[in-house]
């Protein structure tokens, strides 16, 4: 009788429960299985300029960057119909500002903000800039390196002086040293990363312009360029390719550089053991978060056309966002969570055709999916930040928690 009493007890509660996890899309097996987010901007009827940020409605025909500050100020750079840039800054409460960003030569890249806020864009050809103004209008891009010749200049070389290659990213450290990529055309797609230093002048960090003039020697170069040894001085790794870069620099100084296997770090002028990209690509698994294996045994293939992104949190984790070719978004990484008014834009996300993915790498070297459709990624305060544009231009932001 007291079993059976149990067993009424245990139904009854079921019956309660059932129909709470239907309602809320949750409890587990019951309810929706995906990734809870939080929804941080994007995806409401609002036109997109001041206001509350998770009811607004942001559109840009392309989304550069995004970059998240330690106190969870989250900004984005993107070029919308009406302007040739904005600026969208979502404060920590959730408040929306969206200012022009006028002055800017070229189409940005990527941008990067120091710890006073100050933000730097760099837009290809032309240099890096840097924004100015803002606080009652539109920000006014002051260009502070390169002085818009093409070409290549030494080290110790006046930044504002220097005739550059292409310029596709651009990073701050802690001591607001400026760094950059570099792709230079003489003796071949050679990418460099450089650093403005305390007196003004360029310093590469790493890659090397001396290519063998031989086939056999240069074949060689090229394959070590992409799995250099550890220990390897920095500034004789050749990056020979001409995919999009990205850079990202951890709170103890260590530079990451997008690389076409994953990501490459550079600390005090060599190359650590811990971050060597892998000529292969691992499979997925079917949770966010869930290890996938070590990074010496898993490759990206960062070979598509949408600029990937990187970003570093203090633990020492670093996250890369970059195209997938796989098509099958397992069902684990579908956003849920109370998404408003952006749960359609999600579906449409999701049921669309461009395929992105971030992985995390731990500082032991472990590998794994953070999340699928974010093209741009920000850490800050434990929160995972992601960024999607969807085809017809809408741009969401929602944030997952970081195990």
């Amino acid at each position: 009788m007291e079993v059976r009493g149990q067993r009424r007890v245990a139904w009854m509660l079921m019956g309660l429960v059932l129909p709470i996890c239907l309602a809320g899309g949750g409890c587990g097996l019951l309810g929706e299985r995906g990734q809870q987010v939080q929804l941080v901007a994007g995806g409401g009827d609002g036109a997109g300029g001041d206001g509350r940020a998770a009811e607004s409605r942001l559109e840009a025909r392309f989304l550069a960057d995004m970059v998240v500050g330690a106190d969870g100020t989250v900004r984005l750079l993107g070029v919308p119909a009406s302007t040739d840039a904005s600026l969208w800054t979502v404060s920590p409460e959730g408040h929306l500002r969206q200012q022009a960003v006028t002055g800017l030569d070229g189409r940005p890249t990527q941008m990067a903000v120091d710890q006073r806020g100050t933000v730097y864009v760099a837009t290809g050809w032309r240099g890096v800039w840097r924004l100015e103004g803002g606080q009652d209008g539109s920000w006014s891009a002051r260009r502070i390196v390169g002085d818009g010749r093409r070409g290549f200049s030494p080290d110790g070389t006046p930044a504002a002086q220097a005739a550059l290659g292409l310029v596709q990213a651009v990073a701050v450290d802690s001591q607001a040293q400026l760094i950059f990529t570099e792709l230079t055309q003489d003796p071949g797609a050679v990418t460099l990363v450089r650093m403005v230093q305390a007196d003004g002048r360029l310093r590469t960090l790493a890659g090397t312009r001396r290519v063998p003039a031989g086939e056999d020697q240069r074949v060689e170069a090229i394959a070590r360029g992409f799995r250099p040894a550890p220990g390897t001085p920095a500034t004789s790794v050749l990056l020979f390719d001409s995919v999009q870069r990205a850079l990202a620099v951890g709170d103890d100084g260590e530079v990451y550089v997008t690389t076409r296997g994953g990501a490459l770090a550079i600390r005090d002028g060599t190359v650590p053991a811990r971050l060597t990209p892998a000529e292969g690509s691992g499979d997925t698994v079917a949770e966010p978060f869930a290890p996938e294996g070590c990074v010496g045994d898993i490759g990206v293939d960062l070979a598509g056309p949408q600029t990937p992104d990187l970003a570093a949190d203090p633990a020492g984790n670093l996250y890369l966002a970059g195209q997938t070719l796989k098509d099958d978004v397992p069902d684990g990484f579908r956003w849920t969570g109370d998404l408003g008014g952006a749960r359609d834009l999600v579906e449409t996300l999701f049921d669309g055709t461009a395929r992105y993915r971030v992985r995390r790498v731990t500082p032991a070297g472990e590998v794994s999916t953070v999340a699928w459709h974010a093209g741009e990624v920000g850490v800050a305060g434990g929160w995972v930040y992601l960024a999607a544009r969807a085809e017809s231009g809408e741009v969401l932001v929602v944030r997952t928690r970081a195990p």
